[in-house]
């Protein structure tokens, strides 16, 4: 108890009189500084104001009202139920300049979405698994076929090629969604008329080409990441997440790993790109535009060349870039964990 008494009173400043325990504390109002005790402290603790809080369905209601509008009649197919006959619209963030001025198309509710890739909302809630929590409840219910492929080093690579059904669906996005949108200069991996060849062409005849790979590139995109590109693009909140749910894959709780690696069971039993949907390679160029931004600065202010193919990262320069190389990996490591 020395040390707690010692604490005690550093902390408080015990008086001898009552007196001077009421100017104490009139001081501390003046000041803004903790006073002394009063007397009654010895008989109990001082009654604090109780704290004003929001019940946890009160701040579950804000936080979704917040993302949209509460209105009585169902504004559009699946929508959220908000209790007492009240809907949550998330349709009227959609930004139309935006798409016009990116020569996408103009998608107000589910039954537009429907209608541009050519499937019912029922067929397209199916191929979502909402009825499901966006997930399959088993490998046989799901949209994608699952193949593990055994990597030359170590570890497995998750192959995800979607069934028929969602193949048509993600060409149509593919082809009237994310084609539209310009890449990043520096990537080369597949872009409308880029390939291995233009990405090596930078780098002929330099002194020094240093080369990285991305360790689970497609899979550490995840869904909220997806969502974010749609918005970005000019989608409202409602339509950019169902073209994330239409574009990324979860596998079940119950599926089988192969090296049962926590790691690899966090990574792909959430919401992420799988390698194998014709989608994933221009979403996964959008998702890493901002590291190919800072990555071509980097390289620049090293007098370097970067270009990147996919999950590999090439860089390239002469006789001092391979001086500055001791400097250069660590930058470029941490831009890379940043993005």
């Amino acid at each position: 108890m020395g040390l707690w008494n010692w604490l005690f009173g550093w902390w408080f400043s015990p008086s001898e009189s009552s007196s001077s325990s009421r100017s104490a504390q009139n001081s501390s109002r003046s000041t803004g500084r903790m006073g002394t005790l009063p007397r009654n402290f010895e008989t109990g603790p001082p009654r604090l104001k109780p704290l004003r809080y929001r019940s946890r369905i009160r701040s579950v209601l804000w936080q979704v009202l917040g993302r949209g509008e509460k209105v009585e009649k169902l504004p559009y197919p699946y929508a959220r139920f908000l209790g007492r006959k009240h809907f949550l619209s998330m349709i009227g963030d959609v930004n139309a300049d935006r798409l016009k001025r990116r020569g996408l198309p103009l998608i107000r509710d589910i039954n537009e979405l429907g209608r541009l890739l050519g499937v019912s909302p029922q067929r397209l809630a199916g191929l979502i698994h909402l009825a499901h929590q966006g997930r399959p409840p088993n490998e046989k219910r799901s949209h994608y076929w699952v193949k593990w492929i055994k990597k030359r080093r170590f570890g497995h690579r998750l192959i995800e090629a979607p069934k028929p059904t969602l193949k048509l669906v993600q060409q149509k996005i593919l082809r009237e969604i994310l084609d539209p949108v310009p890449s990043h200069p520096a990537a080369h991996g597949f872009v409308p008329g880029r390939d291995i060849v233009s990405n090596a062409q930078p780098h002929v005849g330099q002194a020094v080409v240093v080369k990285f790979d991305l360790e689970d590139f497609y899979p550490s995109v995840t869904f909220s990441k997806v969502v974010a590109i749609f918005r970005a693009l000019g989608y409202s909140r409602e339509i950019a997440i169902w073209l994330g749910r239409l574009t990324t894959s979860a596998l079940p709780m119950s599926a089988k790993f192969p090296d049962k690696n926590p790691y690899s069971i966090a990574l792909f039993t959430r919401r992420h790109l799988p390698q194998g949907a014709s989608t994933s390679p221009a979403i996964a160029n959008l998702a890493a535009f901002a590291m190919d931004v800072r990555l071509t600065g980097l390289a620049k202010k090293f007098g370097a060349t970067y270009t990147r193919y996919a999950d590999d990262l090439t860089f390239s320069g002469d006789h001092r870039f391979l001086k500055q190389l001791q400097r250069f990996i660590p930058l470029c490591e941490q831009v890379v964990l940043e993005c």
